[in-house]
């Protein structure tokens, strides 16, 4: 699998676009079989289709050292010991906000805030997607918890803008909320689009899970002229 951006660059992941292919491959018959391996920028991808119409991916470990996801610089303080990013102040054009850096095989930061405005995510999500801090550009994930197993999130995503749902994002998202202790290990992420139910046992040796649905919205043909 691969996919592109809307703005034509290449992304290594994305979990919503896999759950996608994974129910595209059954509708077309190009195979029969319940479970199915993709091999993506991220590396190979497991999907399992579990009835009702969903379909649980078998994500990637979380990438939780600095230069890996990547970030520019180690970070400040006790967090440079593990060399994680772990709510630590980012200064954005005067503003500073607490991040969490994750990459799902594609990075991400992401702020937990009370209040999600369009303002937060489409001004500040964007300047913050552009910082110099991610080389490689991020995803910007904004995250109110709800309770310790349920979250509400918007997403500006990189390459893209604001989207509906993004799979890998509401995986960083659980990961993040599991290492700063606000989340349990089974969360159920509410985004614009849907739903998502994400799992992680909070250790970074082992995969995200993330279950969720996908339908055939259309169908139709496209003349490529080149």
């Amino acid at each position: 699998m691969r996919i592109f951006n809307s703005d034509g660059s290449e992304a290594e992941m994305c979990g919503n676009g896999i759950r996608c292919c994974a129910v595209y491959v059954k509708k077309l018959k190009l195979s029969g079989k319940r479970s199915l391996s993709f091999e993506t920028g991220a590396g190979s991808i497991a999907t399992e289709s579990v009835g009702n119409g969903l379909i649980r991916v078998t994500m990637s470990r979380p990438v939780l050292f600095a230069p890996q996801i990547p970030t520019t610089c180690l970070p400040s303080g006790t967090a440079k010991v593990s060399g994680t990013v772990l709510n630590e102040d980012l200064s954005v054009d005067g503003r500073l906000f607490k991040i969490t850096a994750v990459s799902m095989g594609n990075p991400h930061a992401v702020i937990y805030e009370d209040n999600i405005t369009d303002e937060l995510v489409q001004v500040w999500g964007k300047k913050i997607e552009n910082h110099p801090f991610f080389p490689k550009k991020t995803n910007v994930e904004f995250v109110k918890v709800l309770s310790k197993n349920e979250i509400r999130m918007r997403v500006w995503e990189r390459g893209c803008g604001e989207t509906m749902a993004c799979g890998t994002g509401a995986c960083a998202a659980v990961v993040a909320g599991i290492l700063n202790k606000l989340l349990g290990n089974r969360v159920t992420a509410h985004l614009p689009g849907g739903d998502l139910l994400v799992e992680w046992d909070g250790k970074e040796t082992s995969p995200v899970f993330m279950t969720g649905p996908a339908s055939i919205t259309f169908k139709g043909s496209v003349d490529v002229t080149m």
